[in-house]
């Protein structure tokens, strides 16, 4: 299973450098990389779990049905 990058202290207390222009664009563009690569992992987490729920309530139905 992916670990995830950040968590929400890194996010908030994240600081980009500045140029003359504004931010940098490759450590932006850098910074929501991660935060995109962590949220397919909660994605996928959260398709597991949900999978796993409905396969534990099939059983639970079937349980329920022979008493």
């Amino acid at each position: 299973m992916k670990k995830f990058n950040l968590t929400t202290t890194v996010i908030l207390e994240k600081k980009f450098t500045t140029e003359m222009s504004g931010y940098n664009p490759a450590e932006v563009d850098q910074y929501l990389d991660e935060i995109i690569e962590d949220y397919n992992a909660y994605d996928e987490i959260v398709k597991l779990q949900e999978t796993k729920l409905i396969e534990k309530t099939e059983i639970i139905t079937e349980k329920d049905e022979e008493i």
